[in-house]
């Protein structure tokens, strides 16, 4: 019986490091065939082959196995992460390549923990004897598993030099040096994250996760939605049959700045309060492809509800994801009450279709807080959506003009930007961060005397009789008191 079949990867339910690895890999291949078209590079995918099919090597260790199967108690200086091993294994086997291409190789060193200098326990360092050991045979069999993966994937075969598996099992102490001299401060010292190479971290590092998250949790990836014009119009007439708002259903239509919203440029749109500005951008992002996401950005917590109501009614909850900072326990008091942190976990970064969030979900990214990388990643040709783009403070505006210059340049991401009020000065600065931009005004609503307000000089008491005929009429009426003189009456 082969060795390799006796080493787990989890432990509740058991299994093993093969059968994870040919999920987590299958997945990976599922995505591949996603995203092969917007990242076409050969070398690319096959390195990132090479850090999925190798991400989890260091469960080979006996510290790992006898921990997981409970056969052993490790004190905190005996600990090692399994991701470490991982990566100084890779590194050693093809230090050339990772010189020079290191982004898939710190997707493996991070795929549990951020890449720092402490991420493999800072007490260790102290103390460089540490009781493990990885079987050679053991190595000898995952390489032969993972090398009929590449012949079944066609990708080039991962570069494993057997004479170098004896580096593998020397003093933690050396491995850790090896780690901070020859991985971390070199990146440090490039300022990694603030060059060019971060784009292609983030593609190597969010493949990793969603493979290995989806893979862990058995599930499949989140299904996408595609949908027309027709589909829109049908959801939004059953919406108000519903509602019991079967007149306005029998007479329902695209409104003219609505159907001007069919275009594949960036968006502004000013349109008053209740004229239809979600539906006009929900028309905007049809055009999207199934697996591409809609990130609807909304001012607070409250508004954001509301939205994700409308738009679950619209498109199901399978499909729709609500992401703020008391979502959670927002879906679990009033949706479902079996909604746990772990569901969560993954849903808030964006691995549904349509995901409705406070502002900030999106504006962290920049500050690499969380799994920014998989968040950034699905921001990939996704279709984003800012309500009431005047209500932001100064700061906040420019970290999302920053934000959208940034998604638009590097991911394809196109935006959908409605208010009712837009200053000239906001107008110019978003005309030139979009640059190739429609902009769209709600003219028929805009242009019609919606309200009529008069001021009279008397008491309320006094006008309660054409106030009462009014709403009986089916009119909607509002009454402002002001007391100031009549304190006695107050």
């Amino acid at each position: 019986m082969s060795e390799l079949n006796e080493i787990w990867a989890k432990s509740k339910p058991v299994e093993t490091l093969t059968q994870h690895t040919s999920a987590v890999l299958d997945i990976w291949l599922e995505l591949r065939g996603r995203y092969s078209k917007e990242i076409d590079s050969k070398d690319f995918w096959d390195a990132s082959f090479t850090a999925v099919a190798y991400h989890d090597f260091g469960k080979l260790c006996n510290i790992f196995q006898e921990t997981i199967k409970g056969v052993r108690a490790f004190s905190d200086d005996e600990r090692v992460r399994h991701e470490f091993f991982s990566g100084i294994f890779l590194y050693l086997n093809n230090i050339e390549f990772y010189e020079q291409d290191i982004e898939s190789l710190i997707a493996v060193f991070s795929h549990h923990k951020a890449f720092n200098d402490e991420g493999f326990n800072e007490n260790i360092s102290r103390n460089s004897i540490i009781p493990f050991t990885i079987e050679n045979s053991l190595i000898d069999e995952f390489v032969d598993f993972i090398n009929k993966q590449a012949v079944d994937f066609q990708v080039a075969f991962p570069s494993i030099d057997n004479k170098l598996k004896y580096t593998i099992t020397t003093s933690y102490g050396v491995l850790l040096q090896l780690y901070k001299q020859k991985v971390y401060n070199k990146l440090s010292q490039e300022n990694f994250l603030n060059t060019n190479n971060r784009k292609n971290y983030i593609l190597h590092k969010a493949l990793l996760n969603i493979s290995d998250w989806t893979a862990s949790g058995h599930l499949p990836l989140e299904r996408g939605i595609a949908y027309n014009q027709n589909f829109l119009a049908d959801t939004i007439i059953a919406k108000l049959r519903e509602d019991g708002k079967k007149e306005i259903a029998d007479k329902f239509d695209f409104k003219k700045f609505q159907k001007e919203s069919l275009v594949e440029t960036n968006v502004l749109v000013l349109a008053p309060t209740g004229s239809g500005k979600t539906e006009a951008a929900l028309l905007w992002a049809s055009s999207k492809k199934d697996w591409e996401r809609i990130i609807y950005l909304l001012p607070t917590r409250v508004t954001s509800n509301a939205i994700y109501r409308r738009l679950t009614a619209y498109f199901g909850d399978q499909y729709t994801q609500l992401i703020h900072s008391s979502a959670r326990q927002y879906i679990k008091e009033q949706l479902d009450d079996s909604y746990d942190q772990k569901k969560y976990f993954r849903d808030k970064s964006f691995f549904k279709n349509v995901n409705i969030c406070t502002v900030d979900q999106l504006l962290t990214l920049g500050f690499n807080l969380g799994f920014w990388e998989v968040k950034t990643f699905h921001m990939m040709n996704a279709r984003v959506i800012i309500d009431e783009i005047h209500l932001y403070s100064p700061y906040t505006l420019g970290l999302i003009i920053s934000t959208i210059k940034y998604l638009k340049d590097n991911f394809n991401t196109r935006f959908y930007i409605m208010t009712a009020t837009m200053p000239e000065k906001l107008k110019l600065l978003l005309e030139k961060t979009l640059e190739n931009v429609t902009v769209i005004k709600d003219t028929e609503l805009l242009e019609e005397s919606r309200n009529q307000f008069e001021i009279r000089e008397n008491l309320i008491e006094e006008s309660l009789d054409e106030i009462i005929a009014n709403i009986e009429d089916g009119k909607k009426v509002l009454i402002v008191v002001n007391t100031v003189g009549y304190s006695g009456l107050s």
